[in-house]
């Protein structure tokens, strides 16, 4: 008489060998989702500050296009670090003024453009720090 063992279930050994590979593939799924969130974070403080740096310095090329010269006792030229760069504009002048001042300087690692008679405006975010900041006078 043969008899037949109809056994359903696992044994000791296949479950300890499953629970092993669920948690090394769980383990893989989390290390690669940490790894993605830390690249987006880093993509988009990237982005951000890509983002600002071009701003900036579209508004100091457009500011030195049209100023008439560099006002260089209010300027701070290279190797000094941070520097400042002082313009003399005829662009938008106070009232019963022929020109202006523009002033662009790192205070609190914040960029800064100020006009003469006007309130500072940052040109870089609060969570964009300007470490350096260096002007160079080019005379021909």
């Amino acid at each position: 008489m043969n008899i037949v063992h109809n056994q359903k279930g696992f044994t000791l050994l296949e479950m300890v060998v499953y629970i092993g590979l669920v948690v090394i593939v769980a383990g893989l799924v989390i290390n690669f989702a940490l790894s993605l969130i830390t690249s987006y974070g880093k993509i988009q403080a990237s982005k951000e500050a890509m983002n600002n740096a071009s701003f900036a310095l579209d508004t100091i090329i457009n500011e030195i296009r049209q100023a008439s010269k560099i006002y260089s006792s209010t300027s701070v030229f290279a190797p000094t670090d941070p520097g400042q760069l002082s313009l003399e504009t005829l662009l938008n002048p106070p009232t019963n003024e022929a020109g202006t001042y523009v002033d662009f300087y790192v205070d609190n690692n914040k960029l800064y453009l100020k006009r003469e008679s006007q309130s500072a405006l940052a040109l870089t975010s609060d969570r964009v720090k300007v470490k350096n900041l260096t002007f160079t006078r080019l005379t021909l």
